[in-house]
């Protein structure tokens, strides 16, 4: 690939991952909302807000998986360095190759393991919660693969900048 369009890919996905996380912003900005009338419904009127258990239930996995990949992206998630602080600069480089391998590996599993259930939700309509509201699962199902694929894109990109440094560093 050539740096243009190494670059042109870059950014591309950067404003995707940022637009998920700001989705899941908002996403969670209205789960507050539903939750602040359940209690005031359940409280003033005697009548909770009917499903708000099910669409919180529903949502939590949906809302990590939109923005995990720009957590990673932007290099928040919570690491140890006690290890990566004691090495070369060139082990360290490796270390973060092998982590991010496993990653990678970790997400592509992921991604395996949840398609043929995406599908299947899309297929029959599955549905989480019985009675008054039922939720679909299809559209959860959908982002959690998409975040995946989001996750095994980073690891991928955290992978070619290790793999840069590790060429830049001296040997031992």
């Amino acid at each position: 690939m050539t740096e243009k369009t190494t670059s042109w890919f870059s950014l591309g996905f950067e404003k995707v991952a940022a637009g998920l996380n700001v989705a899941a912003t908002a996403w969670i900005f209205v789960m507050i909302m539903l939750v602040v009338l359940d209690v005031g419904g359940r409280i003033l009127l005697k009548a909770p807000l009917t499903g708000t258990p099910e669409i919180i239930k529903i949502s939590i996995p949906a809302i990590t998986f939109l923005q995990i990949g720009y957590v990673l992206m932007i290099e928040a998630h919570i690491r140890s360095e006690v290890i990566l602080g004691r090495v070369s600069a060139r082990k360290a480089a490796l270390l973060n190759i092998l982590s991010s391998v496993m990653g990678l590996g970790v997400f592509a599993m992921n991604f395996y393991a949840g398609w043929d259930l995406t599908v299947v939700a899309w297929a029959v309509g599955e549905y989480e919660g019985e009675g008054a509201l039922r939720v679909p699962t299809a559209p959860i199902r959908t982002i959690i693969q998409i975040g995946s694929v989001i996750m095994m894109i980073q690891f991928t990109r955290m992978i070619c900048k290790y793999a840069r440094q590790l060429s830049k560093s001296p040997q031992r």
